[in-house]
């Protein structure tokens, strides 16, 4: 498998896994809007990428993408809860209708593997310790639903495509095309610029994942057996921690860089909360290396490095910002 499409790699996970896979010797097909780094990737010749700027609900996009490819990385979505509330017809329409024509075509394609991000917040609110990949999905907000409606089709209807299903925690650290509306890169973001740290709630659990685990990870899933993943699904994560102690690890990590760190502690109306467990994903050899601390010192390092050029409340860094920037439908 030496020809692979990442549907949305324009996006945060994306601009971190296309020149992983690059670099290993994958050729890389991406369709995307390419809304918030139109030049990125540009330093590839066409040997070894292939830049489609189009949309995943366009046919002619999608045969052109899926052309000649083994295996794909299906990223591409309206991604997160408020974004995808913003315009619920629009975010129906990517997430979903638009995902099963992409099985379709892929199901002529003859893939070798399909890999889809689906999200751990499918598992919505748990009491659980341990939430494992059985345990009852109870999606709280549209973005979830989708998601889990996704998988719901996959094993349905589908099952003649070669897929597997990874649930990710929340992705923190530094890339490219960079995200500032995420737990770990909000508060860190905010501690850099503002010496100050809001926690909304602070008892709700959030699992999280570095994005350098992230991309080890899709390629991972790429190059295993594939019995040990055919139909599978992962759970992705570092760790468990309260939104509190993940406060508290940004704070641990940056105040002997930057000095004295104010905390302010605002309720929150949001109730998801929950533990996953990542045995399942042990098991078959990967284990994350990197942590919140990791995260919070490569973001520090961009900012002090004059890789993040605008304020923090740039739409560029923010989804729904963009979104709504952009009046996308």
């Amino acid at each position: 498998m030496k020809r692979i499409l990442i549907t949305g790699g324009g996006g945060y996970v994306g601009s971190a896994l296309v020149p992983h896979l690059i670099n290993k010797g994958y050729h890389v097909t991406v369709l995307d809007w390419f809304l918030y780094k139109k030049n990125i990737f540009d330093q590839y010749s066409k040997d070894k990428f292939n830049k489609i700027v189009g949309d995943l609900r366009n046919l002619e996009d999608l045969k052109k993408s899926l052309s000649s490819v083994d295996a794909v990385i299906h990223l591409a979505c309206i991604s997160n809860d408020p974004s995808a509330e913003l315009n619920p017809k629009l975010s129906i329409d990517i997430n979903q209708n638009a995902f099963k024509l992409l099985l379709e075509e892929s199901r002529k394609a003859k893939l070798k593997r399909f890999i889809f991000a689906s999200s751990s917040s499918i598992y919505g609110i748990s009491d659980s310790p341990q939430v494992y990949e059985d345990h009852p999905r109870v999606p709280v907000s549209l973005y979830n639903i989708s998601k889990a409606w996704c998988e719901d089709l996959l094993y349905n209807e589908y099952k003649d495509i070669p897929f597997t299903i990874i649930r990710p925690a929340t992705i923190c650290g530094y890339a490219e095309r960079l995200r500032l509306d995420l737990a770990v890169n909000l508060l860190t973001s905010h501690c850099i610029q503002n010496k100050k740290i809001s926690i909304f709630g602070g008892d709700q659990y959030r699992p999280n994942l570095h994005i350098k685990d992230m991309v080890n990870l899709y390629s991972y899933f790429l190059e295993i057996e594939e019995e040990k993943v055919l139909h599978q699904v992962f759970n992705a994560s570092y760790n468990n921690f309260t939104i509190n102690e993940i406060a508290e690890e940004i704070i641990n990590e940056l105040k002997p860089k930057i000095g004295n760190i104010l905390v302010e502690n605002i309720k929150s109306n949001d109730p998801r909360s929950y533990r996953v467990n990542t045995d399942k994903l042990n098991s078959i050899g990967f284990k994350p290396k990197y942590t919140i601390k990791h995260a919070s010192r490569d973001l520090l390092e961009a900012f002090n490095s004059g890789k993040v050029e605008e304020s923090v409340t740039s739409p560029i860094y923010n989804n729904v910002l963009m979104m709504k920037s952009q009046n996308i439908s």
